[in-house]
């Protein structure tokens, strides 16, 4: 379930009664939830940008996926390259 959803579900709750007092999670609950969103925001972004940059490459035909798995990562071959001149 989404916020969303759980807050239809809470609001849907209330109106028809069976909710006797409004309920708040602890402070810690919050703060989790709250970097939660922001991470997920931030991947979004991340993303957002990737998909930019391989749209970019694509538009000026550099063909990097036959080289690259990922062009985030720093060499064709994974994090696990222990080249130590890239």
């Amino acid at each position: 379930m989404s916020n969303v959803s759980d807050r239809q579900w809470i609001q849907y709750l209330h109106s028809v009664g069976l909710l006797q007092a409004s309920f708040r999670p602890p402070d810690a609950i919050c703060a989790i939830c709250t970097l939660w969103r922001h991470r997920g925001s931030l991947l979004e972004v991340a993303t957002e940008h990737i998909l930019h940059m391989q749209k970019a490459l694509r538009q000026i035909n550099l063909q990097l996926h036959h080289a690259l798995s990922d062009i985030t990562e720093s060499s064709g071959q994974g994090p696990d390259d222990k080249n130590p001149l890239i």
